[in-house]
């Protein structure tokens, strides 16, 4: 008896707001409502309100619906109806209905709202990309009804989320078995800083820290082996201009030798070696055999290299 006194003092006072805000009040109501329990509540079809007024009322019970399927429809000259069994016409003539209203009724509702929260949580504990994420263009289903026992599982195309364009599951399991598999997509957006050239850097030179810089960049359009900046050393195979990301087909590692650089050259018999002065024609490292120019005799020979500076004929 409380509770029904409750509803009428709260109706009594809506009338009279909306008396006092006259045409400038409105209710909107939705056209997707999603329902946990056996009845639709008055505060489960309010969409949005001009102020606070719907929440006085807002468990007030409008439909008992325990006899309904999972997913129906009402039109609106039905929902209106409904309405003029539970509230006065002032405020039925303040909401906003719709052409038609869906009911979707289940113990546990994921919304798209509540799909896109748990896709940011997902993305956020497993994606090793770093950096300042956003999502947009996310496409994703409009609800998903958990049945009992069943638990929600996110996977990514791939199983490797990456800037640029996701698709993403939403796998339902039961006892470890599937019994529903939703899709969706969105587009990453990653921004980070990479290393991008100073100035143009050209074929042979060697990539030192004065001559890099980083620039933060939005990873979903850049290539995907873009250079950490940290590993090395390396030169650059391909020229690269002024502040353009340096990736890592553009640059070779550095060899223990190069081409042009002297070396000792060692000559080692069964009871002599002999030392003498060379010149690398060939990049190498440890254990390559390159060619090498004797400068005192003017031979060319193949030498194994055996250090930064030294390389042996065997």
């Amino acid at each position: 008896m409380r509770k029904v006194s409750f509803y009428i003092f709260s109706l009594f006072i809506l009338i009279l707001l909306i008396s006092s805000q006259g045409l400038c009040f409105c209710i909107k109501i939705k056209d997707v409502v999603f329902v946990s329990d056996n009845f639709v509540r008055f505060k489960d079809i309010v969409a949005e309100s001009s102020n606070k007024i719907a929440s006085n009322i807002k468990e007030m019970p409008i439909l008992e619906i325990s006899d309904y399927p999972q997913k129906f429809t009402l039109k609106r000259d039905t929902l209106k109806k409904i309405l003029s069994d539970n509230l006065p016409d002032k405020l039925i003539n303040s909401c906003d209905i719709p052409d038609k209203i869906q009911i979707i009724k289940g113990k546990y509702i994921l919304t798209k709202e509540k799909l896109f929260s748990l896709l940011m949580n997902f993305i956020k504990s497993t994606s090793q990309i770093g950096g300042e994420i956003r999502l947009r263009d996310v496409v994703l289903p409009e609800y998903i009804i958990l049945g009992k026992g069943e638990k929600i599982y996110i996977q990514i195309y791939g199983n490797t989320i990456k800037p640029g364009s996701n698709t993403v599951y939403f796998i339902t399991l039961k006892n470890k078995k599937v019994t529903k598999k939703r899709s969706g997509r969105f587009f990453l957006d990653v921004f980070k800083p990479v290393p991008c050239a100073k100035r143009p850097l050209n074929i042979g030179e060697p990539v030192t820290p004065d001559k890099i810089t980083f620039v933060k960049k939005n990873l979903a359009y850049l290539p995907k082996n873009i250079w950490d900046g940290k590993t090395g050393p390396y030169r650059i195979k391909v020229p690269i201009g002024a502040m353009q990301p340096i990736t890592m087909e553009r640059l070779e590692p550095i060899p223990v030798v190069s081409r042009g650089q002297k070396v000792k050259l060692v000559y080692e018999g069964n009871s002599i070696i002999l030392r003498t002065i060379g010149r690398c024609l060939e990049d190498g490292n440890i254990g390559d055999f390159i060619k090498v120019l004797n400068i005192q005799s003017h031979r060319v020979v193949y030498a194994k290299v055996v250090g930064r500076e030294t390389v042996k004929v065997e």
